[in-house]
């Protein structure tokens, strides 16, 4: 699966952080690398099967645990 996100504008104190929730309700978190406003990031193996829910969040500077700070976007994710 890869995944581009545009739009996004960099903050000094904050990072973007990617929240994939699965269908068990647990939850990984990765930081974004921003590029000109954009990210583009590449998750591949079984376990995009499981996927539930893909979403981001604005964390403080390297990022949180859990989320903490508002939500930029969330994707659904449907399997059939």
């Amino acid at each position: 699966m890869v995944m581009e996100i545009e739009g996004l504008k960099p903050f000094a104190a904050r990072d973007y952080q990617l929240w994939i929730v699965y269908t068990d309700n647990e939850m990984k978190g990765e930081l974004l690398t921003i590029r000109h406003g954009a990210s583009r990031i590449l998750i591949t193996g079984e376990d995009v099967k499981r996927f539930k829910q893909i979403k981001a969040s604005l964390e403080p500077k390297g990022g949180s645990v859990t989320p903490t700070g508002p939500e930029t976007f969330i994707v659904d994710l449907k399997h059939e």
